[in-house]
């Protein structure tokens, strides 16, 4: 997702209001969580940054994160998330097992979303990937050719289940026994070696914690979660509705 411009002399009162209404938080927030642990030299030539949020941090896009030069983090360092440190341990673990076989791109919702069979359309002319669209991106055709790919792109409807967080799902075509639903304990029972998931659908980086049975201390459970347990590498998510044309683009 482009980050916010830098504010410009051009630009009127109103849009300078508007763009404080961000940028003021995010500096704050900088101050609070990054700046203290700069001070104290701990990032002293470092240049990646592994966050492992917790609760409500969760929600913070921290790679927007302001310093005082107007820097956002993301352009001092490489940043990365983890769900859990459970979860970034056991990918440090991980002997790897990369996929090369390609990119898969799946675009079921094309006429309820018409631009994402613009962006798929555009991810296999750059990269030669098979592109499935409409009723045949079904679930059960995702479940088959998903594991041998290293690139895998679902451009599509994802909906957060805040009260059973492995029922989250994002929304393939159903086909089969399938229901079109790939929901998230389904995800962790898939054994993909993709090097990039990405989950191009609305608030696929949310999850929830709230349930009693989710262990203590390891409590965030979404898709971004069960892609990496399923044996993704990185997975590309976000944190809010996104409009399917700005996600094209």
């Amino acid at each position: 997702v482009p980050l916010p411009p830098s504010p410009s002399p051009e630009r009127g009162e109103g849009e300078r209001v508007g763009d404080a209404l961000w940028r003021g938080p995010l500096r704050r927030l900088h101050q609070y969580l990054i700046a203290p642990i700069e001070e104290a030299g701990l990032l002293r030539g470092k240049t990646r940054l592994v966050i492992v949020p917790h609760a409500e941090l969760h929600y913070l896009p921290f790679a927007a994160l302001v310093d005082g030069d107007g820097r956002y983090l993301v352009q001092r360092y490489d940043v990365a998330l983890a769900p859990s440190a459970s979860v970034w341990l056991a990918l440090g673990e991980r002997a790897p097992e990369r996929a090369t076989s390609g990119v898969l791109a799946f675009a079921p919702r094309t006429e309820a979303l018409p631009a994402s069979r613009r962006g798929v359309a555009m991810i296999g002319h750059l990269t030669g990937a098979e592109v499935l669209t409409g009723s045949a991106a079904t679930e059960a055709a995702f479940r088959n050719a998903a594991p041998a790919r290293r690139v895998l792109h679902l451009a599509t409807y994802g909906v957060l289940n805040k009260q059973n967080p492995l029922f989250s799902f994002v929304e393939l075509a159903p086909g089969g026994d399938q229901d079109g639903r790939l929901e998230a304990h389904e995800v962790f029972g898939l054994h993909l070696s993709a090097d990039l998931v990405v989950l191009s659908a609305c608030q696929t980086g949310l999850a929830s914690g709230a349930l009693a049975d989710v262990p203590p201390g390891d409590d965030w459970v979404g898709l971004t979660r069960a892609f990496l347990s399923a044996g993704a590498a990185h997975v590309v998510a976000t944190l809010w509705p996104v409009d399917d044309w700005a996600t094209a683009a």
